[in-house]
């Protein structure tokens, strides 16, 4: 929260000259932990639920919604995760779709009663990707922040309608789509500007009570996460484009983790007493 000074150009931009005094220039760095940034949400969702005799049940929900803010890190990490303010001068350059939004939720749950007490439920889940921005990787607009960049994102290069997203974990998206913004300056490239991979999940469950009465039960149970063993991948962990040097990084683009575990199978025996 001490950068250096900038010079406010005609058309508004910040040009943050070379060897430009600090805001405070008997400061060093200054940490600053601040919560009342400005959030906005709309939404909808419909749900429908059927019953069909003792036998098949379902359940649906769909939500469409929308979460803009200006930093969606807890107080404490507002300024030590990657959604930071890159500038203290105007807060609303880093309004944007929220590090948590989803476009679309969907749920589905069937539950039916086979033959011989048996019963077996499923609940299928899906979402659209999180938002994210690429960075440019070092401190480009030359704001104080040394070796970090702050949250400083590049210049958007590609033609309009071009696709952004490659779509494969190698590569999620297509770095030379976005170009180095001139020394001392930010990029043009919103925040959450790009969306990440979505989820699907299907969890299905089979149990049966083997023995009951009035005050003990016995029930088995067979349960599996992730059935059809999907992977569900992460936003990209390699989004700086740059090095200090302002050559290209191969690792831009890829995404190194995923957000649900594989396939999971247990089977239990609970007594209840």
């Amino acid at each position: 929260m001490n950068p250096t000074v900038p010079e406010i150009l005609p058309d508004g931009s910040l040009f943050f000259a070379a060897g430009a005094p600090n805001l405070n220039p008997a400061l060093g760095d200054v940490t600053m932990r601040r919560p009342h940034f400005n959030s906005f949400y709309h939404g909808g969702s419909v749900e429908f639920q059927r019953r069909w005799s003792r036998r098949w049940s379902l359940r649906a929900n769909y939500t469409f919604s929308k979460s803009i803010d200006e930093a969606s890190a807890d107080v404490l990490g507002d300024y030590l995760q990657t959604d930071r303010v890159p500038t203290p001068y105007h807060y609303r350059q880093n309004r944007g779709r929220s590090d948590f939004d989803l476009t679309h939720v969907t749920a589905l749950t069937v539950s039916y009663e086979l033959p011989g007490g048996w019963r077996i439920h499923s609940i299928a889940q899906m979402a659209s990707g999180p938002p994210f921005a690429p960075d440019v990787g070092f401190d480009r607009a030359r704001i104080g922040e040394g070796a970090s960049d702050a949250g400083q994102r590049p210049h958007l290069a590609a033609a309009p309608g071009t696709s952004l997203i490659l779509g494969g974990p190698d590569r999620w998206f297509d770095p030379l789509a976005f170009s180095l913004p001139e020394a001392g300056f930010y990029g043009n490239l919103g925040r959450g500007t790009l969306n990440g991979p979505g989820r699907v999940t299907l969890d299905a469950a089979l149990h049966k009570s083997l023995w009951r009465t009035e005050r003990r039960s016995v029930t088995f149970r067979a349960e599996s996460f992730n059935l059809t063993n999907r992977p569900n991948f992460q936003i990209p962990e390699d989004r700086a484009l740059f090095n200090t040097s302002g050559q290209r990084l191969a690792s831009a683009g890829r995404i190194s983790r995923t957000a649900t575990p594989a396939r999971q199978v247990q089977l239990a025996l609970r007594w209840e007493f």
